[in-house]
């Protein structure tokens, strides 16, 4: 159930680029803007529930919620920041090296086990990445860009090394605590980028701006943050390339975006990675 939930979360996460598509927004505003409405939305749900809030139970888990809610809001900056920089193509690779810092992590801190069909795995997403991206346009190659990336993935690594330390304060309560303290950062980068920004917007923009904060983050956090906790931090990297393969397949569908034949055989590397990593062939053989 854990793997699904994290899968679909992932799957929903994929659709952000689409969705954000319509949004003729600065994406700083856009970061602002979904992480708000997401926390309004597990607010109320949580409301709704009536039940008591863990958090102030387990004042221990207080300092892993706080430093993941950081590293999202985090991580989601240098992304966007990373795009102007370098262009999408090379801000996707450096980003993408977070998964494999979540793997390295959880060898070395929870001492997982590393099989070769892991290392087959991470060789063939790692590639697939690569083709993906093979014709970006990748934009002038600075430090500072680079840095940016690669930073972005370091807050990736530790969102979800956190969250393996987060076990009372579950589900939505978890979800909503990490929202609202993204915006210790969040908020700052927003005014000090964008301090004459007004949010004028069309009609139909704000159908998107409810989607993308409600469904895609709100709801698909939920889903993220209740599954991380009960899978290995290999599954949680592998896995995770799966948005990269969403996100390109949603922008073929929506945006009538082409493929080349690099980019299809990287979907194809990325997919059969995962496969080979989990190896999700003896579940069938269980069944």
């Amino acid at each position: 159930m854990a793997l699904f939930m994290y899968i679909f979360s992932l799957l929903l996460f994929g659709a952000n680029g689409v969705i954000a598509h319509h949004i003729p927004l600065p994406s700083p505003a856009i970061v602002f803007s979904r992480v708000i409405l997401g926390a309004i939305f597990l607010l109320a749900v949580l409301l709704a529930k009536r039940e008591p809030w863990q958090l102030f139970k387990h004042p221990r888990e207080l300092p892993f919620v706080f430093a993941s809610g950081i590293a999202i809001g985090a991580s989601w900056l240098c992304l966007y920041a990373a795009y102007n920089l370098v262009g999408v193509g090379v801000a996707t690779l450096l980003y993408n090296c977070g998964p494999i810092m979540v793997i390295i992590l959880g060898i070395l801190i929870f001492k997982e086990k590393f099989t070769k069909y892991k290392g087959i795995g991470i060789i063939s997403v790692f590639l697939g990445v690569i083709f993906l991206n093979s014709t970006s346009s990748y934009g002038e190659l600075n430090l500072l860009g680079i840095c940016t990336g690669l930073a972005g993935a370091g807050f990736y690594a530790l969102m979800v090394l956190s969250n393996k330390y987060i076990k009372e304060v579950k589900g939505c309560e978890n979800t909503f605590w990490q929202l609202l303290f993204s915006y210790v950062v969040v908020i700052p980068f927003f005014y000090f980028t964008t301090p004459d920004f007004h949010f004028t917007i069309a009609g139909e923009t704000w159908l998107y701006i409810l989607l993308l904060g409600f469904i895609n983050t709100g709801f698909s956090c939920y889903l993220y943050f209740s599954a991380i906790p009960y899978l290995p931090m290999s599954t949680v990297a592998i896995c995770a390339y799966l948005e990269s393969v969403s996100a390109v397949f949603f922008a073929c569908v929506f945006l009538k975006e082409t493929l080349s034949g690099l980019q299809l055989l990287g979907l194809c590397l990325i997919i059969l990675g995962a496969i080979v990593a989990e190896e999700i062939w003896k579940t069938f053989k269980k069944a």
